[in-house]
Parts: C-alpha cells; sequence; structure tokens
C-alpha cells in the first residue's frame, strides 16, 4: 500500500487548498482536521473543540503587522507603553502570536527612520522582558540579532546604536553568558566586543515589566503625589456617565499609572540607578503630562 493510501486508511482527510492572497479567503476559513488525532495545534493560534473532528484554525499576521507600525509610528514623540503592553499581553495571551510580532518587529528595525527603529527597540525590549521563552526563541531564530548588529555598525544615530548596546550587554547577562539557554544573545555581545565596540557603562534597571496580564493590585495604591481623596474621586469619575472619548483617556492615565507604580514596586529601597531607567522616566514624565488632564476632569465633574 503507498504512503498515501496509508494515510487515507489511517482516518487522515486531505486538506484543500486555500489560496490566502485572494481577497475572499477570512484566516477563520481554513480548517485543517485530524479524526484520529483530535485537536492538533500545529499553528497555535486557536482551537476549537476537542476530541476527533476538531479545528485548528489559522491567522494572518496582518493583525500584529497593524499593532507594531502603531507603536513605532515615526508620528510619536515616544514609546506609547499602553499599545506596547497591550502587544505583551496579546503574546501572553496567546504565545504563538510571537512570531508574527517578531518578525514585524524586524521588520521596523530595517526601516531607515532612526525614530522608528528606535521605537521598535523600545518594543523589543519590553517584549523580551515580558513575553518570556516564545519571544526569546524568536529573536535568535528569525536573526533580529543579526540585525541590531547591523544597525551598530551603519547607523550614525547614536541613540539607537546605545539602546542597541545597552540591550545587547544586557540580555547576555541576563541569558547567562555562554552557558546559558541562549548562547546566541552572548555571542552577539562578545562578537562585537572583539571587533572593538565599546558598550556603554552597564546599568542596573528595575525589575522585568510587568504586563496588565501579570496579577497585580486592581486599584493604584496612594503615593507618589496622588492623595487618597483624588483616587477616590478619580474611581467616581471613571463611573460617572462621561462622554466615550474622556473615559478611554482616564482609563489609558490610569493605566499608565498602575504600571509605573508596579515597576517602582520592584525597585530595591538602595538603587540609585533608578532615576536613570529609561523606561521609568518615560512613565513619569507620561504621568507628568496627563495630571492635568486628570485635574481637569475631576473639577469639571464637581
Amino acid at each position: 500500500m503507498s504512503n498515501l493510501g496509508a494515510m487515507k486508511s489511517r482516518g487522515f482527510q486531505r486538506a484543500r487548498r486555500v489560496d490566502l492572497s485572494r481577497p475572499s479567503c477570512s484566516p477563520s476559513l481554513i480548517l485543517l482536521f485530524f479524526p484520529s488525532f483530535g485537536s492538533l495545534n500545529l499553528f497555535g493560534i486557536a482551537r476549537s473543540g476537542d476530541g476527533a473532528g476538531a479545528a485548528v484554525y489559522l491567522s494572518t499576521p496582518s493583525s500584529a503587522t497593524r499593532q507594531v507600525k502603531k507603536a513605532t509610528s515615526r508620528l510619536l514623540m515616544g514609546p506609547d507603553w499602553m499599545i506596547n503592553m497591550h502587544i505583551c499581553d496579546s503574546i501572553n495571551t496567546d504565545p504563538w502570536q510571537a512570531h508574527a510580532f517578531v518578525k514585524s518587529v524586524k521588520k521596523r528595525l530595517q526601516n531607515k527612520s532612526s525614530r522608528v527603529q528606535f521605537l521598535a527597540l523600545m518594543l523589543l525590549e519590553a517584549m523580551v522582558k515580558n513575553c518570556g521563552d516564545f519571544v526569546h526563541f524568536q529573536v535568535v531564530d528569525q536573526g533580529v540579532l543579526q540585525d541590531m548588529v547591523k544597525i551598530v555598525r551603519r547607523t550614525r544615530n547614536m541613540q539607537v546604536r546605545e539602546k542597541v548596546l545597552g540591550l545587547l550587554q544586557s540580555w547576555q547577562e541576563s541569558f547567562d553568558g555562554p552557558n546559558g539557554k541562549y548562547p546566541q544573545y552572548y555571542y552577539t555581545y562578545a562578537e562585537l566586543k572583539r571587533s572593538g565596540v565599546r558598550f556603554p557603562q552597564m546599568q542596573r534597571n528595575a525589575e522585568l515589566i510587568v504586563s496588565s496580564l501579570t496579577p497585580t493590585t486592581n486599584h493604584l495604591q496612594v503615593g507618589y503625589g496622588m492623595p487618597s481623596n483624588t483616587i477616590e474621586r478619580l474611581d467616581e469619575v471613571l463611573a460617572s456617565e462621561m462622554g466615550h472619548s474622556s473615559l478611554s483617556d482616564l482609563k489609558n492615565v490610569r493605566s499608565v499609572m498602575e504600571l509605573l507604580m508596579t515597576m517602582l514596586q520592584a525597585v530595591k529601597p538602595n538603587d540609585n540607578m533608578v532615576g536613570k531607567d529609561e523606561v521609568i522616566m518615560d512613565l513619569a514624565n507620561q504621568c507628568r503630562v496627563n495630571q492635568k488632564k486628570v485635574l481637569q476632569l475631576i473639577n469639571s465633574t464637581e
């Protein structure tokens, strides 16, 4: 019996080819059935049901591409941590999306705009810190480290260059050097160092960023310039019948404050380098900008 005949006798059904380039095709149309083996998540996006006849759904990377482009838009003055954390949450919810997101970030790193490159590096840093092994593997597997080496050797933008060097230096240490699970991070760092590249002084950053999916306090704790009555008043405003835009703005403000508080709580008491941590400083500056908006909204409801 031929291999094909054997496969048919074991219950495999032939999958019909679908042309993804045709606009009439929807990502959710593509179904592969494995009656004998139940639900096999070959592509890892979503599964429906268990047992025989369960379906495996494929999704296109277009959603990841859109989100990454939004997070790295050259129109942004700085990192948009709301979008960055949303991307991290998406990966943590469905780790198989890591491939599409890392691929999109890799493409943005190849952009000619230094601002786009820098924002892509900030997003990549958040993903590596928050999304675990799926992202760590994809960064290695898709050659992102080699792209970062090319940036160091080609870019004239010192901010981008220093950011790449800082990331490579911290990553090789975090992944335990040449004896770690991913020695590629160390070898990339060592390659540049052997070629005479001078790395910036190592900064002891705060603990890993915690995405909103990680169990944290549900409400912002009192402190850092927010009196308790303001927190309570903010809760009242959020619960009131306001316009959709104002409610959305307040929710974004609160999310940024909660993220900053989570990071500050992870800082060691005597860590003098916290004032130089880029992520914390960006969040703090964003909170300062939002402070007037919050006060105006609170006063307008009195």
